[in-house]
């Protein structure tokens, strides 16, 4: 799972709401501890609705010396004072987060669904042929980028992967790339939460019986 499939599938407000399937939620969490963006979402977000189950739990100042009132049925009873504080608190709770979650989401979607946009691109299949230990790609910090990289298909293999390790040398994401794809060259999208320093982009071939076989490692520096 990466950021950018986080965000369209609004993992964080699922997440805090128990609506992940187990395997969802087994892959955000190794997610968010790799994305500072996403943490940082599930921190201000949890604090909110912590926030929120404070307010809607408070008793009503001075409802119990109130005089019994006469019972009134339908809508109305909704205007009553007893309950009136804590369904403005409800209202106030749901547009808050409309309007400091769900409405900047939205808007960061439609930014990157609507607008075009030029990357920076590393090709490792052309420093790989001029020779070159490893790559070096500079960007923007938060920027994402692209990945440009020629897989040596082979007739055993199904189908192929492409994995990211970063400079601590773990995985952080696994990409399935079809055979088909895998006939011109592969473009990925990074997302733009990398930290700089040495990645090394692992492709492997997939055989029809689940085994893979290491078809190249391509080594890369990202720069700030």
């Amino acid at each position: 799972m990466d950021h950018d499939e986080a965000v369209r599938q609004m993992i964080v407000e699922r997440y805090l709401l128990g609506e992940l399937a187990p395997e969802e939620q087994d892959a955000f969490e190794e997610h968010f501890f790799s994305c500072q963006e996403c943490a940082t979402d599930v921190r201000s977000e949890a604090a909110f609705i912590d926030h929120s189950k404070v307010v809607l739990s408070a008793p009503a100042q001075g409802a119990a010396a109130r005089k019994p009132e006469r019972h009134t049925s339908g809508w109305r009873a909704w205007f009553r004072p007893a309950l009136a504080a804590p369904v403005m608190a409800v209202l106030l709770v749901l547009l808050g987060y409309e309007s400091f979650v769900k409405i900047p989401k939205a808007r960061q979607l439609a930014q990157q669904s609507g607008n075009a946009q030029v990357l920076p691109a590393l090709s490792l299949a052309t420093a790989a042929t001029r020779g070159e230990s490893k790559a070096t790609l500079t960007v923007q910090k938060g920027e994402p980028f692209l990945l440009l990289v020629d897989i040596p298909a082979q007739a055993q293999f199904v189908s192929y992967s492409a994995e990211m390790h970063n400079p601590a040398g773990e995985k952080v994401w696994s990409l399935p790339v079809t055979s088909h794809a895998a006939r011109d060259t592969v473009s990925i999208r990074i997302p733009g939460q990398q930290e700089p320093g040495t990645y090394t982009l692992v492709v492997r071939g997939i055989e029809s019986n689940g085994s893979s076989s290491d078809l190249g490692r391509f080594p890369f520096e990202l720069r700030f």
